[in-house]
C-alpha cells in the first residue's frame, strides 16, 4: 500500500480528502502521525504559496508524497 501525507492538522480537511480517495490503495497519513514534524509558518502572500511551502517542507521531512 502506498502512503500519502496530508500536510494539515485540520480534521475536517482530512476527512474530506479521505472520502475523496476512499477505495484507492493509499494509506492516508497526516502531520499528527509524525510527532517530530516541523511547524510551518503560513507567511506566504497567497494560499497557494502557503500550501506549496507546507507540502515541500513536510515532504523533505518525511520522504513521502505530500499534498497541502
Amino acid at each position: 500500500m502506498k502512503k500519502l501525507l496530508l500536510a494539515t492538522r485540520n480534521r475536517d480537511k482530512v476527512g474530506e480528502i479521505r472520502k475523496l480517495l476512499r477505495g484507492l490503495d493509499l494509506a492516508i497519513l497526516t502531520v499528527d502521525d509524525f510527532p517530530g514534524a516541523p511547524e510551518v509558518a503560513e507567511d506566504g502572500q497567497t494560499l497557494e504559496e502557503n500550501a506549496v511551502k507546507k507540502a515541500r517542507t513536510l515532504h523533505e521531512f518525511s520522504g513521502l508524497p505530500t499534498i497541502a
